[in-house]
């Protein structure tokens, strides 16, 4: 399919009809009505409110999502009888639950108030967590890892969704960053919380250390949900903002012009000759590391332009870089160290996933390609993660070399497609450009016009004005 052409856009707009032509025009009008101050006064209203809410609930999902790699740590397989790759299937349903309900999810979000929404589903999976407590085999287990799945494969899209209703395109990716660097910074609070339990529990005799760790998740994710109740959501739902200036933040994102919508898990107990209590501390450092390199990029991205795709390529050099050092080292205990530290340098990896998040809400255009598009997406995220618990097979134990190796070779595939993304962005802006400064129409008449596709809901690839950021 061709790319439309500058001039092209006015029959696509017309198709709507004139009503809600006059309407969009409208809403970019309004867009004048308030000032840069203004704006930036009302900017800071919803970082201050929006964003602690989204960090600790993002966080809070990766801890649960984790729970089973430290239950393993404190016991879980021996207290419910489990055995072989049984394990590995706890992780393996919890994505594929996933993986089917991501496309229902984002129907369902498109349809209804998305922050009442989510609230619920936070609620409904912290205490499917805490019923993880009361496991007592393989088949309980996975039934609650698979409801627990299903009502967390809302919670990335969905923020998604809130971002791309509250922020301009080039505020969109250092926020998201800030929420989803919280499953590192996360690892560290929950570190600390897991060796607590594992220290005070160690002597035996009493409440298994693993039950107690999902009794607190659960806890603390259901009370969150309850708090989320009450401050998340778009504009038009929330009620900490006044008529006015729900119009106001309404008009403040016109200009994006696009219709303001994984992680293997690692066995460090096998693979190293740490204790259980010494793999919580040595997970702490790659949180941090992880979690900083986030915030840096996207506090980065934000104040260079176009750099994001630089962050994502440099992160999977150094994840696949740091898994060949973890793979191929000697299993002797003088390269422990060694191992632990390329693994410690593999922690940026996941900057290339949440950079490539960030870019939905920016570079897609149209309300329904963008829910398909986070749908795509997140299903993909899914099948890796499916594929990558399977590739970890209790047979390579201690060292796990093929899955680790094959790790590195999917990180250096995700380089090559980086790359190719950013030459396609560059090469669809570049041609973009051209048909601009051929048409002979002023910069100014195109952004408004750009501004009123938007509002209509054509996609970036109908709307001739929409740039792509990468």
């Amino acid at each position: 399919m061709s790319l439309p052409k500058i001039g092209d856009q006015l029959p696509l707009a017309e198709e709507k009809g004139a009503e809600h032509d006059i309407l969009d025009a409208s809403a970019v009008d309004a867009e004048k009505e308030f000032t840069e101050d203004e704006n930036e006064a009302l900017l800071k209203k919803i970082d201050w409110i929006l964003m602690p809410i989204m960090a600790i609930a993002y966080g809070i999902q990766y801890a649960d999502k984790q729970s089973i790699s430290n239950s393993t740590l404190f016991g879980i397989a021996t207290d419910t009888h489990l055995h072989g790759q049984q394990t590995a299937w706890l992780s393996t349903i919890f994505y594929l639950a996933y993986l089917i309900f991501e496309g229902p999810m984002n129907y369902v979000m498109q349809r209804i108030r998305l922050g009442r929404f989510l609230s619920v589903a936070v609620i409904v999976w912290g205490g499917l967590v805490m019923l993880l407590a009361a496991g007592q085999n393989f088949a309980g287990l996975m039934s609650l890892r698979f409801l627990i799945g299903t009502f967390e494969s809302c919670i990335s899209p969905g923020f998604l969704m809130i971002v791309a209703s509250w922020y301009r395109s080039n505020e969109m990716s250092s926020r998201c960053m800030i929420f989803l660097s919280m499953n590192g910074f996360f690892a560290i609070f929950v570190g600390i919380v897991t060796y607590g339990i594992g220290t005070a529990t160690k002597n035996g005799g009493g409440f298994a250390a693993w039950r107690a760790i999902n009794l607190f998740l659960g806890g603390m994710t259901a009370v969150w949900g309850v708090i989320m109740f009450f401050f998340i959501g778009t504009p038009e739902e929330v009620r900490w903002l006044t008529p006015e200036q729900k119009k106001q933040a309404a008009a403040r994102i016109v200009s994006n012009q696009n219709s303001g919508g994984g992680q293997s898990e690692w066995k460090w107990s096998q693979s190293f000759g740490f204790t259980s209590l010494q793999v919580i501390l040595l997970n702490m450092p790659g949180g941090a590391v992880g979690g900083s390199f986030n915030l840096i990029t996207g506090w980065l991205s934000q104040r260079y332009r176009n750099t994001r795709t630089y962050y994502m390529a440099f992160s999977m050099i150094a994840g696949t870089a740091g898994l060949l050092v973890a793979a191929l080292l000697p299993q002797e205990h003088a390269y422990r160290w060694k191992k632990w530290g390329g693994l410690l340098t593999m922690s940026i990896y996941s900057a290339a996933t949440f950079m490539s998040w960030s870019m939905l809400p920016s570079n897609i255009g149209g309300r329904t390609k963008k829910s398909v598009a986070s749908t795509v997406s997140f299903v993909g995220y899914c099948a890796g993660n499916i594929v990558g618990s399977q590739l970890y097979l209790a047979k390579d134990a201690p060292l796990y070399r093929p899955g680790l190796i094959a790790s590195a070779v999917c990180f250096g595939l995700t380089f090559v497609v980086i790359v190719m993304l950013r030459l396609y962005y560059v090469w669809v802006n570049a041609k973009r450009d051209r048909e601009a400064r051929e048409s002979g129409l002023a910069e100014e008449e195109m952004e408004r016009l750009g501004k009123i596709n938007g509002e209509n809901d054509l996609t970036d690839i109908q709307n001739p004005y929409f740039r792509y950021t990468y």
